[in-house]
């Protein structure tokens, strides 16, 4: 007669995701109290890094070699990280201070989120960027300038002191 098939659609799995996705967004603000000293540990660190860096950078130049590009690049990222993680960690007592019912929950609901989501994404860029900061060398060489050589124009020699003095002596 007719073919009969089934559809079994496991609710299970749809709801394991919607759930895992909620406490993933809900622990920006849960963990917002532990995520900002660890984002200020972070920072100290890479602080340290790029004044590590930044020293043999300053050795290598007195040496007259030249900073590579790549720690040119990776420094300015570091200082910009830097600047942007503090911003972070200054805001954060004022962030915390809106939390409440077991810190799990704020007064200011979108904000906070965003804020801890803000706080979660620096601080795993700051461990990024501090574990791609060692360098075998910050510095090489340089390239000499190149040196375009002239022919050297030969001088005339005249013949005698008198011509060359201009004096023209007739003897009779």
């Amino acid at each position: 007669m007719g073919s009969c098939f089934s559809v079994q659609l496991s609710f299970d799995n749809v709801i394991n995701r919607g759930w895992d996705s909620i406490v993933r967004h809900a622990n920006y603000v849960c963990k917002l109290k532990q995520t900002l000293p660890t984002l200020f540990d972070a920072l100290e660190e890479l602080r340290a890094q790029k004044h590590d860096v930044q020293q043999e950078v300053d050795l290598a130049e007195q040496r007259q070699l030249k900073q590579l590009e790549q720690v040119k690049l990776w420094l300015s990222k570091a200082e910009t990280m830097i600047t942007e993680a503090e911003n972070l960690v200054a805001d954060g007592p004022r962030e915390v201070n809106k939390l409440c019912l077991g810190a799990c929950a704020s007064k200011t609901c979108l904000p906070s989120y965003k804020f801890g989501k803000k706080v979660a994404r620096v601080l795993q860029d700051v461990k990024d960027h501090t574990s791609r900061g060692v360098f075998d060398k910050a510095a090489e060489n340089q390239l000499a300038a190149s040196v375009v050589v002239r022919p050297e124009e030969q001088p005339i020699a005249l013949e005698n002191d008198k011509i060359a003095s201009g004096l023209h002596l007739e003897t009779t």
